[in-house]
């Protein structure tokens, strides 16, 4: 009784928690409308509840027509669907939510880096046309190549700041998206584990790791109601009687066993008689 009562529980466990993930789930999917799509995923959660267990209980009821089972069998498969891609969009909102502080992270970095380059770039152009300057000035004494150089030299110490700058900027942008990172952990081991290294693996690690909560939850929390259904029918039919405790024999063999010992009685007197009598 216990165990069956257990059963009962921890099915309805598993099926509250994953009506719970599939409504979330189905709330954010139709976000203009998430309280009456909340509304309704809970009506639904609970009439595919309700109609595996009628429909269990009722399998064998003659009122109940192939049509009729048919049509809840097919209802109950739909709904486990519907709930299965509820927890699909709930876990994969979650998944992106914490992924998302990463990818911002990373273009941020991304951004700063392209400035670095752009900065080195226009260095090293300051550096040749700095270099030709200097040629120059070794044949003639043209007072407007030192001008020139003085205003390269200045633009060089000006790009050498902002790149230093931004080195500074990117080592910080480092730091926050190594700890951003943490939070992605598990799910990149996963995936290079799987497929390998790279982003997209992570990607497709979460995605199959979805997919098989997604086989198990709804259709666990059904089999354990209806298991712990099928105890309580057990225990309800199986209750001991006082009589199958001490077997008896039955009252057919006890008559015969009667007959028999009537007939040796009438038999048994009659020739100890003679032999009195002839005596």
């Amino acid at each position: 009784m216990f165990f069956a009562f257990l059963t009962l529980i921890v099915g309805l466990s598993i099926s509250g928690t994953a009506a719970y993930f599939s409504i979330t789930g189905l709330g954010q999917l139709f976000a203009a409308s998430f309280w009456g799509v909340v509304l309704m995923g809970f009506v639904i959660e609970s009439g595919k509840i309700i109609s595996a267990t009628w429909l269990h209980k009722n399998w064998h009821n003659p009122l109940v027509s192939t049509l009729h089972k048919s049509y809840l069998m097919l209802a109950i498969i739909i709904t486990m669907c519907i709930t299965s891609l509820g927890i699909f969009s709930y876990l994969s909102a979650a998944h992106l939510n914490q992924e998302a502080p990463v990818i911002e992270q990373l273009t941020a970095e991304r951004t700063v880096q392209k400035q670095i380059d752009t900065l080195q770039a226009d260095l090293n152009n300051l550096q040749k046309n700095l270099d030709q300057v200097n040629e120059l000035s070794k044949t003639s004494n043209n007072p407007s190549l030192d001008a020139q150089r003085t205003r390269i030299l200045r633009q060089m110490d000006k790009d050498r700041n902002q790149i230093n700058d931004l080195d500074n900027q990117m080592s910080k942008l480092k730091q926050q998206t190594s700890q951003v990172t943490l939070k992605l952990g598990p799910a990149q081991y996963l995936g290079q584990i799987l497929f390998g290294d790279g982003d997209e693996n992570t990607d497709k690690a979460v995605e199959i790791f979805i997919a098989l909560l997604m086989t198990v939850f709804d259709p666990l929390a059904l089999m354990l109601i209806l298991s712990a259904n099928i105890s309580f029918q057990t225990i309800a039919g199986k209750q001991p009687t006082p009589q199958s405790k001490k077997p008896q024999k039955t009252p057919e063999i006890i008559e015969e066993k009667h007959e028999v010992k009537k007939e040796e009685i009438k038999k048994l007197p009659e020739p100890t008689q003679r032999n009195w009598w002839f005596n």
